[in-house]
């Protein structure tokens, strides 16, 4: 995305960080992108909110702000709802703690600029090979009506065979091909570039 000129926004798991998950980046890494390419890096829950009580809500996103903050990587300002879940308890209590939080709501798969709830932002998620096209037909649609196309990739690379959810799947050349028509096409900014300049009290 540097090369293009666009930055994106990187939600990451503390959890998975603090276990050195396979396939995920670490402290360093995440320096690294925020220091050298400017990556927007936010927090995302540990799944799914709805299990946990309220204090271990607030502790989840205490630490996780923790983290990304006493690492010089952001303010964590910003959140994104483990599988898009945010019942009202759970948008009260991230109030507490954030600017935005987006869901993978897809069923308007455009959302307003500036968003019309900062805290149930809507983005097309489960992008797939095979939606290449959908999307550029989203990316079109907003550029028509002037509105705001969150889009939410998850593992890029070709899914392996026998993959549980290859919906979690997106190959580096469709990715590329989406970013490219993006780019080419509207103005791509990252979760913290929208709310600096839209935001709403």
């Amino acid at each position: 995305m540097c090369r293009k000129g666009v930055q994106g926004t990187y939600y990451v798991i503390k959890k998975a960080i603090d276990d050195n998950a396979d396939g995920y980046l670490t402290i360093p890494q995440l320096q690294q992108m925020a220091e050298q390419f400017n990556s927007d890096i936010q927090v995302h829950g540990n799944s799914p909110f709805d299990n946990e009580n309220d204090e271990s809500l607030l502790t989840i996103f205490r630490d996780t702000q923790a983290m990304l903050k006493d690492n010089g990587i952001s303010d964590g300002d910003h959140m994104s709802y483990p599988n898009g879940y945010h019942s009202e308890r759970v948008v009260r209590l991230a109030r507490k703690f954030f600017k935005s939080c987006r869901t993978i709501l897809q069923n308007i798969p455009i959302e307003t600029y500036p968003p019309y709830d900062r805290y149930r932002m809507r983005s097309v998620s489960a992008i797939v090979d095979s939606q290449v096209d959908k999307v550029k037909q989203y990316i079109d649609r907003c550029v028509e009506n002037n509105t705001w196309l969150i889009l939410t990739f998850h593992k890029m690379e070709t899914a392996p065979s026998g993959a549980s959810d290859p919906s979690m799947y997106c190959s580096m050349a469709a990715f590329e091909e989406i970013l490219n028509y993006a780019v080419e096409k509207a103005n791509v900014m990252s979760m913290a570039e929208v709310m600096r300049t839209s935001y709403v009290a």
